[in-house]
């Protein structure tokens, strides 16, 4: 706007007097707005060029066509009308195949979207309305955990995928952890040595651990994304599982007369930081068929599981159960505390040389039957599942009576997306709006469907 027009704007009609601040005010806001345009122009032109520059790096990539392999896969099973293969889209792929994952393991995910591409009130199905659709192939791809679950739908109840986590992806994330600084800040955190990390071959996935558990013959059945630092749990779960839930380590890995059995993977990194032939229950409740049968081959079996109730009634079960195959003593690390105080804290509290020959000490003075005897287990099945999802510090609001919502364990949640309800028979639903079974729920707290149900 130049000076005459801003004078006609700032002239009285009526009288003819001309406002000058008002049109030196008028003329520097136009200057300004003009700058701004130009501003404006100048920033669009920048992201034009930055955008260009990142669509020819992606065009670069040398798994450019991997990723174009997986696109036209993606579009033959689901949307064979789309014709975009760049911006998110492309940059979820990129991101899964540089992470270690093959061509036809994402092709299983996709495959999984195929056999339930509808997110409905009752999660994942088969079918749905059009507009319930939601396989878009960056979903797919958006995360490790996205990808898991995807694979899951792909399989029949009871099967586990044989490549849950592809060797490349496993070797991936030990090369990751194997290095000083990592090492050195996770025994400061708790007070795991070098060599014990190592030797159990844990992964470092982001910001979290990867315990890879392996079934009785050595496959890979699970690989379980663990937390060591409280302050950077931001409300999510210590850890996230996915695939099953197996003792940790094998059993059959040792060549040792005795074994310790403990509560939970962190706690057999601090019984290897010790030295001590030692495996993990994933979870207090946890117990498969055919467990016990895999501690014949031991002498003798100390179990130790955490200073609470639920802890020493868990040991008093397991006591029972391996005293059919092999001697069992259980030890009580503190008698007198109920806290949930474990051989993790005991490390932090002597160190990894005087861990053997405290607990050595605390075996020869404290092992031996328990007092507490099984019984009839008469907690609610509601109580009981809200005590397992605060336990895992999940976070846990009950706005009404027989009515809950918390993080799911079985998947990495940032909204709240479980269920919990209380039907009038004392039956616990769940119902995870990510598309979570309840097996698979039910699985990560570490209890059995069973626990879902009222005793009668």
């Amino acid at each position: 706007m130049d000076q005459n027009e801003a004078a006609h704007y700032c002239t009285c009609p009526n009288c003819g007097i001309l406002n000058e601040p008002a049109m030196e005010l008028l003329v520097n806001k136009a200057d300004a707005l003009k700058d701004a345009e130009r501003e404006l122009v100048g920033k669009r032109s920048q992201i034009r060029r930055m955008r260009n520059e990142a669509d020819q790096q992606r065009e670069m990539d040398p798994l450019r066509e991997e990723a174009q392999m997986i696109f036209d896969y993606w579009r033959s099973r689901l949307a064979p009308g789309a014709r975009e293969f760049s911006g998110k889209r492309l940059d979820a792929v990129l991101a899964r195949l540089r992470a270690g994952h093959s061509v036809d393991h994402i092709k299983k995910a996709i495959d999984g979207c195929a056999a339930k591409p509808y997110v409905t009130s009752n999660g994942r199905q088969p079918k749905g309305e059009t507009d319930e659709r939601q396989d878009e192939l960056e979903l797919i791809c958006r995360s490790e955990a996205h990808l898991r679950r995807f694979i899951g739908y792909g399989e029949k109840k009871g099967e586990t995928s044989s490549d849950l986590i592809p060797p490349s992806r496993v070797l991936a994330l030990q090369n990751r952890l194997d290095n000083p600084k990592a090492l050195r800040r996770l025994e400061e955190l708790r007070g795991w040595t070098p060599a014990a990390v190592l030797s159990l071959g844990l992964g470092l996935d982001d910001d979290r651990l990867v315990f890879f558990v392996t079934d009785a013959k050595g496959r890979i059945t699970g690989a379980h994304r663990y937390q060591p630092n409280p302050d950077r749990r931001n409300g999510q779960p210590k850890q996230i599982a996915a695939g099953s839930r197996e003792l940790f380590p094998r059993p059959e890995d040792f060549d040792s007369n005795t074994i310790w059995l403990v509560e939970g993977e962190p706690d057999a990194v601090a019984m290897a930081s010790g030295n001590l032939p030692a495996t993990s229950v994933p979870g207090v409740n946890t117990w498969k068929e055919g467990w016990a049968d895999r501690f014949e081959q031991f002498e003798k079996v100390y179990i130790c599981f955490d200073c609470d109730d639920e802890g020493r009634k868990a040991a008093a079960i397991r006591r029972d159960q391996l005293a059919q195959v092999t001697t069992v003593m259980v030890v009580d690390l503190d008698p007198n505390r109920n806290d949930r105080y474990d051989v993790g804290d005991l490390l932090m509290e002597t160190g990894a040389a005087k861990l053997a020959p405290t607990l050595s000490s605390l075996a020869t003075v404290s092992a031996g039957p328990s007092n507490w005897q099984p019984s009839l287990d008469t907690t609610p099945p509601m109580q009981k599942v809200l005590s397992e999802l605060r336990r895992l510090d999940l976070k846990v609001t009950e706005p009404g009576r027989g009515r809950a919502s918390s993080q799911c364990p079985n998947h990495d949640d940032r909204h709240a997306s479980l269920s919990v309800t209380e039907g009038d028979d004392g039956r616990v639903l769940l119902h995870c709006h990510a598309g979570c079974t309840p097996d698979e729920i039910v699985d990560a707290l570490g209890l059995q469907l069973r626990d879902l149900f009222a005793q009668r």
